[in-house]
């Protein structure tokens, strides 16, 4: 059985991002390189730069994707771009995605203060975690 438990999360500010899409990436693992560069024009506090940061020719120990993500997730919770959530919870978010021409959806969790437990029993763990959720939960996103 997995169980899936309320935690206290980052998000963006509502108040300093207008628009959540400007911010808003898919998964690093299907972001190519034309993708990444498009995302880092779209916005100076996208996610690209936290999950898929450039690699620049000068990388060192010191200084790579990985520090500089470092130092921008630090410099977003300084400057309040990304605040902790006050009460612990299960966030819901959409994300829809092109690729070759093809739309793709992804569904994560559902909001809730309790756990949710599934189960391979009810069928659930044979589905995405999503179809899960919306259907133990009735979730619509």
């Amino acid at each position: 059985m997995v169980e899936t438990y309320p935690f206290k999360g980052l998000t963006y500010n509502k108040e300093k991002i207008k628009k959540p899409d400007d911010v808003m990436s898919p998964p690093y693992d299907i972001i190519s390189d034309e993708m990444q560069k498009n995302l880092y024009n779209k916005h100076p506090q996208n996610f690209v730069r936290l999950i898929l940061g450039k690699i620049n020719t000068n990388d060192s120990n010191d200084n790579n994707r990985y520090t500089r993500a470092k130092e921008f997730y630090d410099l977003w919770q300084k400057e309040k771009i990304l605040m902790e959530s006050i009460t612990p919870a299960i966030y819901p978010y959409k994300i829809e995605y092109a690729i070759e021409d093809k739309i793709r959806t992804i569904l994560r969790n559902t909001a809730s203060s309790n756990p949710i437990k599934l189960s391979k029993s009810d069928g659930t763990l044979t589905k995405s975690i999503s179809e899960a959720l919306i259907t133990k939960r009735g979730v619509s996103l």
